[in-house]
Parts: structure tokens; C-alpha cells; sequence
């Protein structure tokens, strides 16, 4: 997959009707790269945008296109446990922090046994 560079002229269009956007970050950012120490995991995914209207925990909040509520169905092999975050999240209760600490600790342990032998002398 290729990122849009600066010259790609419909990268141009899409920036300056985004131009109100600038705060959101690029799908790109949010990957951990492989090599990521905890601590870069944790600031990746704290990182992650989440509802816009869900302002405090105890907003009800949407999850559909919610880019933390994907890292839970792509890494998190419990089915309950998501199931329980998404109808919390709905009818409020839940805030993001919270939210994100599941995917941060299971990015963490997913990618540890993979690192260890890439940065092993």
C-alpha cells in the first residue's frame, strides 16, 4: 500500500477540503512498528482519535468507525470482552483511557515475542 505523497494532486484536493481536519491523525501514525518499545506502544495507542462526541465516560458513544474498537476485534482473541467494552461504550460508563488500555496491553504482549529476537544482540 502507498501513502499519497505531497505531489500527488489529489493528496493536494484532499488536504485543502480537510483543511478544518488537521488534528486528526494520519492511519499511518497509528501503527506500532514492530521494534516499538512498551512505552511507544502505550503512546500509539492513547494516540488513536476516538468519538469526538463522547466527552466524558459517562457519554454514550458511538463505535462504528472507531479506530481503538478495531485494534479490539483485530488483536483481542476474547470475544466477551470487546462484546462488553462496545455495549459499555454505547450507553456510556466507559471512558476513553480505559478503553484503550486493553489494546495497549495486548499490542504489547502480541509484539514482545516477536521483538526479542529482532533486538537480541
Amino acid at each position: 500500500m502507498s501513502l499519497p505523497s505531497s505531489s500527488d494532486a489529489s493528496f493536494e484536493r484532499r488536504r485543502g477540503r480537510d483543511a478544518g481536519m488537521r488534528d486528526i491523525v494520519h492511519p499511518a501514525r497509528l501503527l506500532a512498528p514492530v521494534l516499538a518499545s512498551d512505552a511507544e506502544i502505550a503512546t500509539a495507542v492513547q494516540r488513536m482519535y476516538t468519538d469526538p462526541a463522547h466527552l466524558r465516560g459517562s457519554d454514550p458513544g458511538q463505535v462504528e468507525d472507531h479506530v481503538v474498537f478495531t485494534y479490539h476485534d483485530a488483536f483481542d482473541s476474547d470475544v466477551e470482552g470487546p462484546a462488553d467494552l462496545t455495549a459499555r461504550y454505547r450507553r456510556g460508563g466507559l471512558g476513553d483511557v480505559a478503553l484503550k488500555r486493553r489494546p495497549t496491553n495486548i499490542l504489547q504482549t502480541t509484539i514482545a515475542p516477536i521483538r526479542e529476537p529482532l533486538s537480541a544482540p
